[in-house]
């Protein structure tokens, strides 16, 4: 099995309420000393603190799955050079074992090969392929369209890719498997309100029907307040329809994501706190999974929310052209389906093939800043009546590599 693992340290009571021994723990804890300290709020063990248990009122669950998998360091392109593999923010299913992600400071596609077993385990370390995608942009997250099946063995069948960029914003496009930008899709003129780097950060291709759905990061300026560390912060979801020759245009309808505050953490600089919205997965009739990331000065510097929201019973925002936050009937109700860190910058999310229970997600990190590398990691998701409900533990498994990285700009 691939990744690094580490051994938990526990934290105890004593040390942590003396104010020197816990500057002594932020700096061990900083430069990787302590691998295990994870504190979640108060003073606590990472097993402690592990157990947010899932919302299952919507019947979806789920659940993490062994080791983060590291990839490669350097990416081989098609000119024999080699590309730094950071900064991975998004990543798409092809098809069978194949994956392609995108990074935010090169514009490059990865293609990613990495076989995942039945039960979610990794046989073997990743494949990367750097791909030029000719220009530069702030890329966050890419869909494939249309999406694969999910008995598909290779890529035969994806035709494009959709990728967002937050420096314009814009939703691109570029054929598979030759890439090369050639378009994209037209986002309501309201998301180029967005503020500085927080802006198009998922991106998503529904299996039902021809939409593509797209979200940016935290509020825009004119909808209300980024969060706070008490706050959290609205953000809108559009619809995106794909022209269908023969068919009538659609309207991009938009859903208000209520985003939860940052979570709880023993502050040591004055970083200000992030908290929004960094990867969708659409599942079909309307459902999606919306993956939060949150960030803060301190530990653990970065915590996850998945959450399941059923869009056709959301009210469509497109006619509210400011002010979002003062409209508190409009968000949708999410189902929180899993909380916690894999001790890294959890910042894409996709949908992958069928395991013996359940379908495989399968997220990817970046560095971080920290200077280790982007990883890999796996969950399981289980549909209603899917697989046997177990504890679904919001920490790493004792096997995982838990290091700590200050926070960086997302």
């Amino acid at each position: 099995m691939c990744g690094h693992s580490r051994l938990r340290t526990r934290c105890t009571p004593s040390l942590l309420g003396e104010p020197r021994g816990l500057g002594v723990l932020v700096v061990l804890f900083l430069f990787g000393l302590v691998p295990g300290l994870s504190v979640w709020s108060g003073v606590c063990t990472a097993d402690d603190v592990a157990g947010q248990q899932a919302d299952d009122r919507a019947g979806w669950r789920v659940e993490r799955l062994g080791p983060l998998v590291d990839l490669p360091r350097t990416a081989r392109a098609a000119d024999g050079s080699e590309v730094a593999v950071s900064g991975v923010s998004g990543i798409t299913w092809l098809g069978g074992d194949l994956y392609a992600a995108v990074m935010d400071n090169a514009p490059a596609l990865l293609r990613v090969t990495v076989a995942f077993g039945p039960a979610g385990e990794s046989r073997a370390p990743p494949v990367v392929e750097a791909l030029p995608l000719g220009a530069s942009h702030d890329y966050e997250d890419l869909a494939a369209w249309p999406p694969p099946p999910e008995d598909a063995v290779d890529d035969a069948g994806v035709r494009r890719l959709f990728i967002g960029e937050e420096d314009t914003p814009a939703v691109r496009s570029c054929h598979w498997p030759t890439p090369a930008l050639d378009g994209g899709l037209r986002l309501p003129a309201v998301f180029r309100r967005r503020r500085p780097n927080r802006g198009v950060e998922a991106v998503a291709a529904g299996p039902d029907g021809a939409p593509v759905w797209a979200a940016h990061e935290e509020a825009l300026e004119t909808d209300g307040p980024a969060p706070t560390a008490d706050s959290g912060t609205v953000v809108r979801i559009v619809k995106m329809p794909i022209a269908v020759p023969a068919e009538p245009a659609r309207r991009a309808a938009q859903t208000a994501y209520p985003v939860a505050p940052p979570h709880r953490f023993i502050g040591v600089s004055g970083i200000a706190v992030h908290s929004g919205v960094v990867a969708l997965v659409a599942l079909g009739s309307g459902r999606l999974l919306v993956l939060e990331r949150a960030g803060g000065p301190g530990l653990p510097p970065f915590s996850n929310r998945l959450t399941l929201v059923d869009t056709t019973a959301a009210r469509d925002v497109a006619s509210i052209e400011r002010d979002l936050d003062r409209h508190p009937d409009a968000p949708v109700a999410p189902v929180p389906l899993w909380v916690g860190t894999v001790h890294a910058n959890l910042e894409g999310l996709c949908l992958g093939p069928p395991l013996h229970q359940g379908r495989l997600l399968l997220g990817v990190t970046a560095d971080g800043g920290g200077g280790l590398p982007s990883a890999l990691v796996a969950f399981r998701l289980l549909r209603p009546g899917e697989g046997t409900p177990g504890p679904n533990r919001g920490d790493a498994p004792a096997a995982d590599r838990e290091a700590a990285r200050p926070p960086t700009s997302p």
